[in-house]
């Protein structure tokens, strides 16, 4: 039945494809394997996503069509996961979704943030509060404003009397004519009266009138004109305080988005990211299937998986034209990959002689059964590179506490860089890669870290670089003559600051420390290194003994350096407990044959690795060292009972830090 469907599918998709090439107009160019392909995934698009007219018959068959359809567009399975794997293992990897905070949609959920509605309310009562406030208080108007009123206010001019009675005048009010004839009739003035009188009554009567009517209008505009200032002012007032506070709650919205969406977007990429390794898990485990055919015609099949765990084998017999047989092993290494050996007892011969045929039933009887017994092919060892180049950088906060270090430096939280770099060369006796015949191995080291407490400024609390060299030739057993260089020194002037801030009391080669060395070097594995040096000089360097004291660290005043013969043991240890969790430690000793045991140089340090994630290391890192030639001095109090330096002693320095940050490896 599902053949048949898939029968009519097809039918109907050649359909398509017959129709398309009946309507193509003119000669078109012959299509090439990639346009049949992206034609095919246009017509299947197009079938499979309109439901509304279209639609599988078999519904569990859609998803075997998707899925070709998907291989055919996207790129294949193996492909998709090498660029996973190279996108999630690459240094610039970050994030693989990211949000802007103009689409987060859960605003109203974070504590602190003002939503719209919100803040125009606030802002409505925040111009409400402060326009009552303000027009509660005198408002101060200025002299320019009053100045107005007298050349703005609509007043009466000084024109004829006879228009100020007159109400068809264009400059004098038909109410204020008006009611000046109404006051003038109502006088009742007498008929004797001289002309020079009655004039002179009507014109007083008239100025008196203009100059109350010019008063009444100049104090209605310059009230109306202190209204209107002290409105525009307060508004202008109120709108200015309403922006700013609209802009400071829009910014601190902002930062809380901010805020908010990177830890929210943090998390959903650490999500997405299991999310993406699990589906990495499970397509690595994919099969393939391939079939063998001998000239019999005999087919035998094996199933390629990069499953762990999952490494099963074929047998199989090849023929020839005289039908002889050679017995074939196929064993599984990964998907499409496999190791073919030839079964050295599974060999028969049709074409021997009569003469010989005892012999061949005798190879025919010795014929092993592969499931009874099944002896491992030696394989060869593929070819191993004499160089071997790689480092790691940090970066992090580090917690430290120091004892008595003569670099300078004092306990606290700080910041902390560390870097190393190695360059190791190695020879082999044979092709087998068994034995060592000599080796170079060369190391760089670097740490610098700075604090800032509260109460100092910018200062250092580790400085340290050192180089390594060692050159090893086998002597026997585990044991390899060996000759060594180390160098130590320091990038920054060092400062005691309870004593100074300015004055430094180490910096650049000074001190600065070369030991050569000669000796053997035991190596019973690749992770323990055990170097006797009977032939030894350290050399001590104070370059600038202007600001440096070189008596600090065992030389004679005025002397730059000093040489002095001596034994050197050295030991370099290193385990891995997991993938995640590893432990390194080295010590050095030198003594000087002038004073054996009474002068010695001793550093030690561990370190305590833990690969929190690709990118995140804690290290746990343990300093001690003992100089007897470096000095720290003693203090005592004199009669007046101030401290004055009574003395100078050997100590055991010791340094402890913890550091939590970013790792890379390189190679």
């Amino acid at each position: 039945m599902l053949r048949l469907k898939i029968l009519s599918l097809f039918t109907l998709l050649s359909s398509f494809a017959f129709l398309g090439e009946v309507s193509a107009q003119g000669n078109q160019p012959s299509t090439t394997p990639k346009d049949s392909i992206k034609n095919s995934i246009n017509i299947l698009n197009r079938l499979l996503y309109s439901p509304q007219e279209w639609r599988v018959v078999d519904g569990s068959f859609r998803k075997n069509i998707k899925g070709l359809v998907n291989h055919a567009q996207d790129a294949p399975l193996d492909t998709t996961i090498m660029n996973m794997d190279y996108y999630l293992n690459s240094p610039g990897f970050h994030n693989i979704f990211s949000r802007d905070i103009k689409d987060i949609k859960e605003k109203d959920q974070i504590q602190g943030y003002v939503n719209d509605s919100v803040l125009n309310q606030m802002i409505v009562d925040l111009k409400s509060n402060i326009a009552d406030s303000l027009l509660q208080t005198e408002i101060d108007v200025p002299d320019s404003l009053l100045l107005l009123v007298a050349d703005s206010a609509k007043t009466i001019p000084n024109v004829e009397i006879s228009e100020l009675y007159n109400n068809n005048s264009k400059v004098v009010p038909k109410s204020f004519a008006d009611s000046l004839t109404a006051q003038f009739t109502n006088l009742n003035l007498s008929a004797d009266l001289s002309l020079d009188i009655y004039d002179s009554i009507r014109t007083s009567m008239a100025d008196s009138a203009r100059n109350a009517y010019n008063e009444r209008v100049r104090e209605a505009y310059k009230d109306s004109l202190l209204s209107a200032y002290k409105n525009q002012y307060v508004a202008s007032i109120a709108e200015s305080a309403a922006e700013d506070r609209r802009f400071e709650i829009e910014q601190r919205n902002k930062d809380l988005l901010y805020f908010y969406n990177d830890s929210v977007v943090s998390a959903v990429n650490s999500e997405a990211i299991n999310a993406l390794q699990v589906l990495q898990s499970f397509a690595k485990r994919d099969s393939m299937k391939v079939t063998f055919t001998n000239l019999d015609g005999n087919e035998v099949s094996i199933w390629t998986s990069n499953e762990e765990g999952k490494n099963n084998f074929i047998r199989f017999y090849l023929k020839n034209m005289q039908n002889d047989s050679l017995g074939v092993l196929v064993f599984n290494q990964g998907k499409g990959n496999a190791n073919i050996f030839i079964d050295d007892a599974s060999v028969e011969l049709k074409r021997i002689s009569e003469t010989e045929h005892k012999k061949a039933e005798k190879l025919k009887e010795k014929q092993i059964n592969i499931s009874e017994e099944f002896v491992v092919p030696i394989i060869r060892k593929a070819p191993v590179k004499p160089w071997d180049l790689g480092g790691k950088v940090s970066i992090g906060f580090t917690q430290t506490s120091l004892s008595n270090w003569s670099a300078g430096g004092e306990s606290s939280l700080a910041g902390l860089f560390m870097g190393n770099y190695h360059f190791n060369y190695k020879r082999y006796t044979d092709s087998n890669y068994d034995k060592v015949k000599d080796s170079w191995e060369n190391q760089i080291d670097i740490k610098y870290g700075i604090n800032k407490n509260k109460d100092t400024g910018l200062r250092k609390n580790t400085d340290n670089i050192e180089l390594n060299s060692k050159y090893n030739i086998y002597a026997w057993d585990k044991w390899y003559y060996s000759g060594n260089c180390n160098f130590r020194t320091q990038l920054a002037p060092g400062y005691n600051y309870s004593e100074s801030e300015t004055d430094p009391i180490s910096k650049f080669m000074a001190p600065g420390y070369l030991t050569f060395s000669v000796g053997l070097d035991y190596k019973p594995s690749k992770n323990l290194s055990l170097l006797l040096s009977p032939l030894s000089l350290q050399a001590t360097f104070v370059t600038d003994i202007e600001t440096i004291d070189p008596t600090s660290f065992g030389l004679e005043a005025g002397k730059t350096s000093s040489w002095e013969p001596g034994f050197y043991a050295k030991v370099d240890f290193k385990h891995t407990f997991s993938e995640d969790l590893s432990f390194e430690t080295k010590a050095s000793l030198f003594t000087n044959y002038s004073g054996v045991f009474n002068s010695i140089d001793f550093n030690w340090e561990g370190k305590l690795n833990i690969q929190l994630n690709q990118y995140i290391q804690a290290t746990v890192l343990c300093n001690a060292r003992f100089d007897s030639d470096t000095k720290f001095p003693i203090y005592g109090s004199d009669e007046k009972g101030e401290r004055v330096k009574v003395g100078e002693q050997n100590r055991l320095e010791f340094k402890e830090m913890f550091t939590l940050g970013f790792a890379y490896k390189f190679y």
